[in-house]
């Protein structure tokens, strides 16, 4: 088959938290850039993914760049 489908599973609180979280970023009250703990190129998501599951690993944001 020419096509092929993608299954992305996600999690959130609320869908109510959503405009709150965009306020604060938008005002600096968050720094989101002091989250995102990791960064791998996408070729190297499997990498990603077994560093993001080591025991004892802290990761708060894994971040892949295409």
């Amino acid at each position: 088959s020419e096509f092929k489908e993608l299954e992305i599973v996600g999690g959130h609180l609320s869908p109510n938290t959503y405009p709150l979280a965009i306020r604060f970023l938008a005002e600096g009250l968050v720094n989101a850039k002091a989250m995102v703990t990791h960064v791998y190129p996408l070729a190297e998501f499997e990498k990603a993914i077994i560093v993001k599951n080591q025991p004892g690993t802290t990761s708060i944001k894994t971040v892949l760049i295409p």
